[in-house]
């Protein structure tokens, strides 16, 4: 079964499993699969209802993502005066493979605080963003998203007040409030507009297993739309990515944030459950981070590693060597697999488990008894199984 990841992009009607930024914005707009997807992201609340306090949406932040592939949006909430806590797919560029291509630049997005609708620029509270953060151990396999959660430092203190974290995991049966900016339907391609909310209630992890095989209840709970009375249940979509999951009793005077929206079970948000990072999983990054200076971020953070490969040209009969080199801020070795193709597209590839890092590396290649021209591609993943770009090069006998 695949996956929906909820966030959200200007043109895009639905996200596909290898559309990087596409998949980030689209939190809980389709199915809330998390991007274990098929993953498509989620967004604006289905279901649900638009008739929010200004002191339910004060903690709520709507994020716009802008880079040279378009752009995107997402969900988040206020967690100090000034930092926002969202999702890390939200922030990271994915390939179709499961390699990450990188995380956005601070001066690549806008944070709005406080809005109830976020096509009036009269509501809600303006910040640029001074740092980005993203779970160390996030990683997207190109099916799902694991440790789904990012931190975004403000250029200044916002003047609403934040959303206390969780410190212990929802109850199957509990009641929460799931909020975001997004699409109000799977087809909905109009630009955000009103915060909506809608309640949920927690599952089983049973049968958040069944739904998703990939579930992990040490750092996910699932919920579905709620029949209480007392608020419209709903699902998210497409632009809730990284929007809360509030607990219910405390909408009304303390803002709790249970979960965070990461994907849906569905492509059909109508029809999905939604997937959500426990918060309480993951206070042990959280808390780090508000106790270090934004400017020392970059002390946290774990980036994924990058590939490079040399072209390769033997002598018919004669050995060969492949040159090759994985380069990563943290592991001191990665795993790496090597691909051959020939010209006729048959391939043989072969796994090595403990490559040194941040050099050049080379392999003996063996002798081939017939000219051919092919090609040669490589990629590395680091200790926490983030991989990195696929790197190829050519390969020829003469």
């Amino acid at each position: 079964m695949g996956y929906v990841v909820h966030h959200r992009r200007i043109r895009v009607c639905s996200p596909t499993p290898g559309t990087a930024r596409l998949l980030r914005l689209l939190t809980a707009a389709c199915a809330l699969v998390a991007l274990a997807i098929t993953a498509p992201t989620a967004g604006a609340i289905v279901g649900g209802t638009d008739q929010t306090s200004d002191a339910f949406a004060a903690p709520l932040a709507f994020l716009t993502i802008t880079d040279s592939s378009g752009v995107g949006w997402c969900s988040g909430t206020l967690i100090s005066p000034t930092v926002v806590m969202t999702a890390a797919h939200c922030v990271y560029e994915t390939g179709r493979r499961g390699n990450l291509l990188g995380v956005s630049t601070p001066s690549e997005i806008v944070v709005r605080v406080g809005s109830r609708n976020v096509s009036n620029a009269a509501l809600g509270t303006k910040a640029a963003v001074v740092a980005v953060l993203p779970q160390p151990y996030y990683r997207w396999d190109g099916s799902r998203h694991n440790h789904d959660v990012a931190l975004l430092a403000l250029d200044r203190a916002m003047p609403q007040a934040p959303a206390a974290l969780a410190e212990q995991h929802p109850d199957a049966g509990k009641p929460l409030v799931i909020a975001g900016y997004g699409s109000t339907s799977t087809f909905d391609n109009s630009r955000p507009g009103a915060l909506k909310e809608a309640l949920i209630d927690a599952a089983d992890p049973k049968s958040c297993t069944l739904v998703s095989e990939s579930f992990d209840p040490s750092w996910l709970f699932c919920g579905a739309a709620s029949g209480d009375p007392a608020l419209p249940g709903g699902t998210s979509c497409y632009g809730d990515s990284g929007g809360p999951a509030f607990a219910y009793e405390n909408t009304a005077v303390n803002l709790v944030v249970e979960g965070i929206i990461s994907y849906g079970s569905q492509p059909s948000c109508e029809s999905s459950r939604s997937y959500l990072v426990l918060v309480s999983s993951e206070r042990g990054f959280i808390d780090r981070a508000l106790a270090t200076a934004p400017q020392n971020w970059t002390t946290l953070r774990d980036l994924p590693p990058s590939a490079k490969v040399r072209a390769v040209h033997r002598r018919l009969g004669r050995r060969g060597v492949l040159s090759l080199r994985i380069d990563d801020d943290k592991s001191r070795r990665s795993r790496v697999r090597i691909v051959f193709y020939t010209h006729a597209g048959k391939r043989l590839g072969r796994a090595f488990r403990s490559v040194p890092t941040n050099q050049w590396v080379e392999f003996d290649l063996g002798r081939s008894s017939r000219r051919f021209s092919g090609s040669i591609c490589v990629q590395g993943s680091d200790g926490t199984e983030k991989k990195s770009n696929v790197a190829c090069a050519a390969d020829t006998v003469e």
